[in-house]
């Protein structure tokens, strides 16, 4: 699980009020918020830029038919990029019953990673983009 830090640079009389602004709820969830609208956003760019979360490029179709990789006729995956709150942050996911196949890939089709894989982490991009939110929100309530 990812974890903030968060470095306290000022002391004194509004240090305690700071501390507990930052260990809301409700920071928590502004962050959560805007973190899974921009992800959600970031893994469908993916089917635009046909690249997987670590920037490489998804295997070829053996059929071409004129589409892009990992869209069929209902461009229903892409489609079903969905986002949500949780008690713990955020969750970003696909509501097709085959993206984790192709996620995953199986003996007859090609791995094509649409969302990060455990052992690997988080990708670099998505790493900058949720720093990039923490510290908007932590600044909003430290100005």
């Amino acid at each position: 699980m990812p974890v903030l830090r968060v470095k306290v640079k000022r002391t004194g009389r509004g240090t305690i009020a700071t501390l507990e602004a930052l260990s809301s709820s409700n920071l928590v969830r502004a962050i959560a918020k805007r973190a899974a609208f921009q992800i959600q956003t970031e893994v469908k760019r993916q089917f635009a830029t046909q690249r997987d979360p670590y920037g490489k490029r998804w295997k070829k179709k053996q059929k071409r038919d004129g589409r892009p990789v990992l869209t069929g006729k209902t461009r229903s995956l892409r489609r079903n990029i969905g986002k949500g709150l949780t008690s713990r942050g955020f969750e970003v996911s696909a509501d097709t019953d085959y993206a984790s196949f192709h996620n995953r890939g199986t003996r007859n089709l090609p791995q094509r990673k649409i969302f990060p894989q455990p052992l690997e982490g988080l990708p670099r991009k998505w790493k900058r983009i949720l720093d990039k939110i923490a510290k908007d929100e932590i600044g909003k309530l430290t100005k």
